[in-house]
Parts: structure tokens; C-alpha cells; sequence
């Protein structure tokens, strides 16, 4: 003897369990007067009464990807107010018939207090079902009315737990009497979707606006939407082509999904971009003095810089002494006169780059020679007591040379 139990509240914990084997399926269309779904194919699952319907594999002789038990198997059989107490599968289905048809489920049941459910129309009128054989795959209907072509939903509802659906059979022809494991499960096939632009992995400077464009159709009806989606965030929805906008991408690399729905709810499978929104630092290259050369005292140089940036154009190029600036060009020649001073100096490369941590990188000038915290460093001559003049080496290290900043719109870089 069961115990009936309804009303129950469903702990969050068993809601978690409810995810589809596959995606939320668009409606089933009757053909050749036969409408075949697999249990797992439904469009929605709705707990109640401290019970669900879950996809199981633990039966051998499914058909598909697994069949649909309702748990938790502890004895329990719902008789009353069924809609809303008893846990619920619902299907979609277009018919292109009217009037009467055998509702056909193919189910297994552990026991003779484990092997019954509901069926319905429209969420209408359930009625009970049981399998006559336990331990075995088997086949069972009720007859069902459908009053109008078009689209209806197909209901499933629990009576008692620890019972199994495989299948669902709705036959327009009542002499008809599925046998084994039924017939080809009557497919509503989802969109094709193929984008034309930009192409999988390319990548583009920051700021650069890219035509964003998708071909869609569909095998057996119409596409009514289809939606961009950037890093699962919605671009744009299109309910007719062309299917394309204009996009400008910020700065990073982006998955650009398309996703097609059809006139029967279907949506197509993941049809994904990758585009990578790049910003290269500029390339510098001192050209004067040249490295490891001396110079006396008081020796005007010419100091000059070459500077490029891969994907764009330098806006600004600074020179530096001591982190001080110098001198600063908005275009090139990068040139300046430049007369180094003995004394105790620092230089310090400045990277305001989106405010990163910069290693601390610097040459001394102590009592008028340079030292510094790596090899190849410039230093003078004269200091205390020496002669009276000084010379200046610049070091085998290109940074070591002198410190510039090229920047181009969107960053600093310093060699």
C-alpha cells in the first residue's frame, strides 16, 4: 500500500537535479499521422510534491539517451488535484490532424505499486495509466482528444514513484499498435546557422568597427529570430534578414555566439566565433649616440629615437632624464640636443600601463659616474679630487642608453 502525499515543497537541493539530458526541445510535428518523442525530449519538467522527473540509464533498453523515472522512489502515489501536486512533464507537438488519438507510453515498472502515471492534453482531464507487466519494456494507451490542428502540449504527469518513460507515441489511426522499441522519433530539425563575418580567429586593432553577419535557414520550416550574443551577453536580435550590424569590439579576445530560432521553437547548436581585439605596444629604437661611446664633459649630444606601432600609429613619443622629462613629439623627427650633468641621478622608466605593477628599473649617477643595478651602465670620469673633466659611456643595455616613452593611442611603452 502506497501513502499519497501532495503539497509537498521541493528542497532546492533536488531542483538542482533537473537539467535536461539535452536542450529544451522546439515542438514534434505529426507525420505520416504519427507524433514521436523520446521521454527525454521534453519542454519542460516541473517538480511538485517533494518529487521530479529525472533522466536515468540505470534500466537497460531505453531507447535514446536514457528514459524519464520519477523519484525519489519511497512509496509514495499521488490520487488528487494531479496538476498541481504531481510532478510534470510537458511536450510540444504540431498536429495536422484533428479528433481522436491513442496516446502510446512505453515504460518499465519495478513493481505493481511502481507502474503508473498520468497523461493529458493541453494540461486537461488526466487519466491514469498502468503497465500490465512488470520488469519488462512495454507499451500502454489512452485515448486523448485533440480538437483543432496546430499546436498542443502533451502532458506526463507522476502517480506513483520509482516509474519509468521511455517513449510517447500520439497515433491518429487507432488500429495502429506500436510494438518494440516504436517508431523513429518524429524530429522538428533546428536551424542552420553559419557566420559570414568576420572569420573564426582573426584578429583586429582596438576600435576597429567590424561587419557582424550570420546566414541562417531552416530544414523543414522558418527561422524567426536570430540572436548575436557576445561572451553570452546579448549584441542584437534580428526577426528577418540580412542578419548583420555593425560591431565594435573592446579591447580583449571574445566568443561571438549566433543562435537561430525556428517557427517550431527549435534553436540550432552552438555556432560560435572567436575574435581576439588587440592593442601592440609601440617599437622604439634609439639611433644616437651610439652605444658604448665616451663623451667629455659638457658635450652636447644628439639624441634621437626611431618609433612604430604594429597596429596602429605612435601619437606621442617622450624623452626622459632622471624620470624627468626632457622633451616630448607629437611627430617624428624624434630629436633633441642633450648635455649630461655629473652628480648623483636617477633614471627610471614610467609604465602607465592600466596601472600594473612595473619592475623597478633605474640607473645611479653617483659622484659623477653612473652606476647601475645591471651590467652595462653609463658613468663619468670626473667626481672629487679627480681631473677636471668627465666623460660619458653609455652601456651595452639599449635602456641604459637613455629611457623614452613612445605611446600610441592607448598606451605607454618604454624601452
Amino acid at each position: 500500500m502506497k501513502i499519497g502525499t501532495m503539497g509537498m515543497g521541493l528542497t532546492l537541493g533536488i531542483v538542482t537535479l533537473l537539467s535536461p539530458v539535452l536542450p529544451a526541445h522546439g515542438a514534434f510535428k505529426e507525420v505520416s499521422r504519427l507524433i514521436t518523442i523520446e521521454a527525454e525530449h521534453y519542454a519542460t519538467n516541473k517538480p511538485a510534491s517533494s518529487h521530479y522527473w529525472q533522466a536515468m540509464t540505470n534500466r537497460s533498453g531505453f531507447v535514446g539517451a536514457s528514459a524519464m523515472q520519477a523519484l525519489p522512489d519511497n512509496g509514495t502515489t499521488i490520487s488528487s488535484n494531479i496538476q498541481s501536486n504531481s510532478p510534470a512533464l510537458t511536450y510540444l507537438a504540431i498536429f495536422t490532424n484533428a479528433g481522436s488519438f491513442n496516446f502510446w507510453v512505453r515504460g518499465w515498472a519495478g513493481s505493481k505499486s511502481a507502474d503508473s502515471f498520468y497523461i493529458g492534453v493541453d494540461g486537461n482531464a488526466p487519466q491514469a495509466v498502468s503497465f500490465s507487466k512488470t520488469s519488462v519494456w512495454e507499451w500502454q494507451s489512452k485515448q486523448v482528444s485533440i480538437n483543432t490542428v496546430g499546436m498542443h502540449q502533451i502532458n506526463i504527469w507522476m502517480r506513483e514513484d520509482g516509474v519509468y518513460v521511455d517513449r510517447l507515441v500520439l497515433a491518429a489511426n487507432l488500429s495502429y499498435t506500436p510494438s518494440g522499441n516504436g517508431p523513429a522519433e518524429t524530429q522538428n530539425l533546428p536551424p542552420v546557422v553559419r557566420f559570414t563575418s568576420p572569420a573564426d580567429g582573426s584578429s583586429f586593432h582596438v576600435g576597429t568597427t567590424l561587419a557582424l553577419s550570420a546566414a541562417a535557414s531552416d530544414p523543414d520550416g522558418s527561422v524567426v529570430r536570430l540572436d548575436f550574443l557576445m561572451d553570452g551577453a546579448l549584441l542584437a536580435s534580428f526577426a528577418n534578414p540580412p542578419y548583420s550590424m555593425q560591431w565594435t569590439p573592446p579591447l580583449g579576445t571574445h566568443v561571438v555566439q549566433a543562435i537561430a530560432t525556428d517557427n517550431d521553437g527549435a534553436t540550432n547548436a552552438n555556432t560560435a566565433i572567436t575574435v581576439a581585439i588587440t592593442n601592440l605596444p609601440p617599437v622604439v629604437q634609439i639611433t644616437s649616440p651610439p652605444d658604448g661611446l665616451s663623451f667629455r664633459a659638457g658635450t652636447t649630444l644628439a639624441l634621437s629615437a626611431n618609433a612604430s606601432d604594429p597596429d596602429g600609429s605612435v601619437v606621442r613619443l617622450d624623452f626622459l632624464s632622471d624620470g624627468v622629462l626632457q622633451a616630448s613629439f607629437a611627430n617624428p623627427p624624434y630629436f633633441m640636443e642633450w648635455i649630461p650633468t655629473a652628480g648623483v641621478h636617477q633614471v627610471r622608466p614610467n609604465f602607465p600601463l592600466r596601472q600594473q605593477h612595473q619592475p623597478n628599473l633605474c640607473r645611479e649617477w653617483r659622484h659623477g659616474h653612473a652606476y647601475g643595478n645591471q651590467s652595462g651602465v653609463a658613468k663619468s670620469a670626473a667626481a672629487t679630487g679627480g681631473p677636471a673633466q668627465q666623460s660619458v659611456e653609455v652601456g651595452r643595455e639599449r635602456a641604459s642608453r637613455r629611457w623614452l616613452h613612445a605611446v600610441n593611442p592607448r598606451r605607454w611603452r618604454g624601452r
